[in-house]
């Protein structure tokens, strides 16, 4: 009876010991998932000044001053 007992017990310690272990490997391969999603989320570069809705302005302007600059050259060459 002892010895039954006391496999009954080394069958649940090994019945625990693997529950605990399959825990840690399913918590380590979402771990892993959730660093590969945010590695393939898109992050803007921080390089230089952020840009502003005035900025964004002005580069449309100058744009629209340079083809209004070649279209007047063009015509003044027709």
């Amino acid at each position: 009876m002892l010895i039954q007992a006391q496999r009954k017990f080394t069958l649940a310690k090994n019945k625990m010991n693997q529950e605990y272990i399959k825990k840690q490997i399913d918590e380590d391969k979402e771990s892993r998932r959730v660093a590969r999603e945010e590695s393939l989320l898109y992050k803007k570069p921080h390089f230089g000044p952020e840009e502003t809705h005035d900025v964004i302005e002005d580069l449309v302007y100058e744009d629209r001053l340079k083809k209004h600059t070649v279209l007047n050259n063009l015509k003044h060459q027709i």
